[in-house]
């Protein structure tokens, strides 16, 4: 029984993965890794989490998802993101100022909401979830279908002449399964033509609209490791939803 409480040599993980899908609904893998390979976390040998997914849940800002398992949160992230919900609790004890959206919107607060990656590494390899303000009555829709939303998106802001080339690998409308709000996957290569010997890197992103907030999802990875990592970016931003 205590095994499994703590993970002790991956028990739980283990016991957790003969169902998977059971766990996952329950929301159980928010403590253990969980994977639907048999005999996990011991599939290839020895006790290996690499294959398996945890998950990430932000009751405040409503959204969740699963990670790798061999990744860890960004503590810089996690700490001001601690003391932004600190100093809004103490300026408005009684939550009159309305929601977080709107307090977003009228205070702002920058950068990630959540990040994630790799133990030990520089940032270029990385999962994170930005939330930003967008005008009243914006949806999706109003950028087109997702290949014509994606394109626009990426060129707007991520690519730059000269020194940044974006190119679309693909595009995708799914339902957020909790809200049944529309969601836009889609991936793209970055090239860096102007800075030399930097090697493209390569995205899995999601976006979707509630309210007056759009939050994107984007998961990226150094050429080097696209072809090993891309089903665990793909199955990471698939389980992105909005709650």
């Amino acid at each position: 029984m205590i095994g499994p409480a703590v993970n002790l040599w991956g028990s739980g993980s283990f016991l957790l993965s003969l169902f998977p899908d059971l766990a996952r609904s329950k929301r159980l893998d928010t403590f253990y890794p969980v994977s639907s390979l048999p005999r996990y976390p011991y599939a290839f040998g020895p006790l290996d989490y690499a294959p398996g997914f945890q998950r990430y849940v932000d009751p405040q800002q409503r959204f969740e998802f699963r990670y790798p398992a061999t990744y860890v949160q960004d503590q810089a992230v996690f700490l001001r993101n601690a003391d932004r919900a600190y100093a809004q609790r103490t300026a408005d004890p009684q939550g009159v100022m309305g929601s977080s959206g709107e307090r977003r919107r009228t205070g702002g607060g920058g950068g990630p909401d959540a990040a994630f990656g790799p133990p030990g590494q520089t940032g270029e390899e990385n999962l994170s979830v930005v939330i930003g303000a967008v005008p009243a009555g914006f949806s999706l829709q109003s950028l087109g279908p997702p290949a014509d939303a994606a394109e626009r998106l990426v060129q707007k802001q991520i690519a730059k002449p000269g020194l940044r080339e974006v190119r679309l690998l693909g595009a995708s409308e799914r339902p957020s399964a909790r809200r049944g709000s529309p969601l836009y996957q889609f991936e793209y290569v970055v090239e860096y033509v102007g800075l030399e010997g930097k090697r493209p890197t390569y995205t899995v992103c999601v976006v979707g609209v509630r309210g007056g907030e759009l939050i994107t999802f984007a998961s990226r990875v150094p050429e080097a490791v696209w072809a090993a990592k891309a089903d665990a970016l793909r199955e990471a931003a698939s389980s992105f939803e909005l709650i």
